[in-house]
C-alpha cells in the first residue's frame, strides 16, 4: 500500500508492522524501514496508510496515519522520519477493525473508515472513548443493518467511495451465505441511507464524474 506525505512516498510491507519511506521527491532508490511493532499493543499487521489533516486552531496540520487490521491507528506529524526532532508520534487510537484496505474515504481533511463497529471518522476516534464511537458513526442510522452485514458478509473485503456529482457515498458489501450482494448508499447531503441491490462490486474507483467498479468475474461496470 502506498501513500504520499510531505513530498515523500510511504509504503507498507505486507503482513507486517513495517512501513518504508523514500527520500523527498523520489520515486525510486533505496527505501528506509520504519518499524512500528513497538507502537501497537494489539499486534496484527498494517493494512493501509493515509494522510490526515486536523485543524488544531492555527490552521490545518497534515499528519500521517497508519492503520492496522486490529483497529489501531498511529498518527505521526513532521517532515523527516529519520530524526526525532522533526518527526513525532501524536498518539495511538482505537477505531474498530477496518473491513478492508480500501474501505475508507477522505471527508475534507478527515478520514472515515468502514469498521466492524460502524463507519467511523478518525477525528472522533481521537476525541472520544472507544466505547462511545458507535454513537458518532456516520452509519449510526443503520446501526443494526451494518452490524448484521458485518456478521454475515465476510467472503471478501469491503470497499467504499464518494460520488460527489451524484451526492452519494457507496459502500460495497460482499454477498453472504443467504444474503445477496449490494451496496449501502448514503445521501451525503441529508445523511439518509438505503440499500441498492444487484450492484456487486469488488472495487470502486471514481474517474472524472463517473463511477467504475470491478466484479468477481473480471468485468468493469
Amino acid at each position: 500500500y502506498l501513500a504520499s506525505h510531505n513530498s515523500r512516498i510511504w509504503a507498507i510491507e505486507k503482513e507486517s508492522l513495517n512501513a518504508w519511506y523514500l527520500d523527498v521527491e523520489s520515486i525510486g532508490g533505496t527505501a528506509t524501514k520504519f518499524p512500528l511493532g513497538g507502537i501497537f499493543k494489539r499486534g496484527g499487521s498494517l493494512l493501509f496508510v493515509a494522510e490526515w489533516s486536523l485543524d488544531e486552531g492555527n490552521g490545518l496540520s497534515a499528519s500521517l496515519a497508519f492503520f492496522t487490521e486490529e483497529g489501531e491507528v498511529a498518527v505521526y506529524t513532521g517532515t523527516d522520519p529519520s530524526t526525532a526532532a522533526t518527526w513525532q508520534l501524536k498518539g495511538v487510537y482505537r477505531i474498530g477493525k477496518p473491513l478492508g484496505k480500501d474501505a475508507w474515504f477522505k471527508a475534507g481533511g478527515d478520514i472515515a473508515v468502514c469498521t466492524d463497529i460502524g463507519l467511523i471518522p478518525l477525528s472522533q476516534a481521537v476525541s472520544r472513548d472507544y466505547g462511545a464511537l458507535t454513537s458518532s458513526a456516520i452509519s449510526n442510522p443503520i446501526e443494526d443493518e451494518w452490524s448484521q452485514a458485518v456478521a454475515e458478509r465476510t467472503s471478501r473485503p469491503w470497499v467504499c467511495e464518494v460520488w460527489p456529482t451524484k451526492q452519494m457515498l457507496l459502500v460495497a458489501i460482499p454477498p453472504g451465505d443467504t444474503a445477496p450482494p449490494g451496496m449501502f448508499v448514503a445521501n451525503i447531503l441529508t445523511g439518509a441511507w438505503t440499500f441498492y441491490t444487484a450492484w456487486d462490486a469488488t472495487t470502486l474507483q471514481l474517474f472524472g464524474s463517473r463511477m467504475f467498479w470491478g466484479t468477481d468475474e473480471g468485468t468493469i461496470v
